[in-house]
């Protein structure tokens, strides 16, 4: 989100960066859908739009799109209807700024993630877990592990993917990597009682960002 103090009427945004957005005016936009948060002072749309990242916070006329976003998986095409207004946060020393609004959402092109879950439907398998997580936390984890397996290009995992009732499973294991937590993810397939590891993924859990793991080099590699 971008503060704006004064209120300007000419404000900025990377959904559109090259144009002065008016206050209040409605927009519409293709956008790629990647999350929602509701851990803030307002709910929140993520979405992607050549390669900026954008919230909007949902508008409280359109109170039904956060429940509606569940539909949604990460990677989705979706068009957007917004506008920018003034939102408050709770405190004293917060000044009213302005920033995007949610108006209304439709998916309008399935993305690699939808694509891969028509395919594959059976639930991967959690093995081994060493650490204590709730459920929805491991909702999540497995979300981001298919979002992985549906963009992967690493060829052992490729070739397992393409049987449909493929068995393969995860462990999740809890590791410190120069002074950061992350969950590792260890992605295996088992056949005569023999575990044979495909590749090994990693989450920071402090930011909640997916990287690849470099085996021969030790190191992991961002992925966007």
């Amino acid at each position: 989100m971008k503060k704006d103090e004064k209120a300007k009427s000419d404000f900025k945004s990377s959904l559109r960066p090259n144009e002065n957005i008016e206050k209040n005016k409605k927009y519409e936009d293709i956008v790629i859908f990647m999350g929602t948060d509701n851990n803030g002072d307002y709910p929140l749309l993520i979405v992607k739009k050549n390669g900026n990242t954008v919230s909007l916070i949902f508008s409280d006329l359109e109170a039904d799109n956060f429940s509606k976003t569940a539909s949604y998986e990460q990677g989705d095409v979706i068009r957007i209807k917004w506008k920018v207004d003034t939102a408050e946060v709770a405190g004293d020393d917060e000044k009213p700024y302005l920033t995007e609004f949610l108006l209304t959402s439709k998916k309008i092109k399935d993305g690699k993630l939808s694509q891969f879950n028509k395919i594959h439907q059976n639930p991967f398998r959690v093995q081994y877990i060493e650490g204590d997580f709730s459920s929805d936390f491991l909702k999540s984890i497995d979300k981001k592990v298919r979002y992985y397996l549906s963009n992967t290009k690493e060829p052992l995992l490729l070739l397992e993917l393409k049987d449909p009732n493929s068995n393969l499973s995860y462990s999740l294991e809890e590791q410190d990597r120069d002074g950061t937590k992350y969950l590792a993810v260890g992605l295996f397939t088992t056949l005569e009682h023999q575990q044979s590891t495909l590749h090994w993924l990693y989450i920071n859990m402090t930011t909640d960002e997916l990287y690849d793991y470099d085996l021969p080099n030790d190191k992991l590699i961002k992925l966007n």
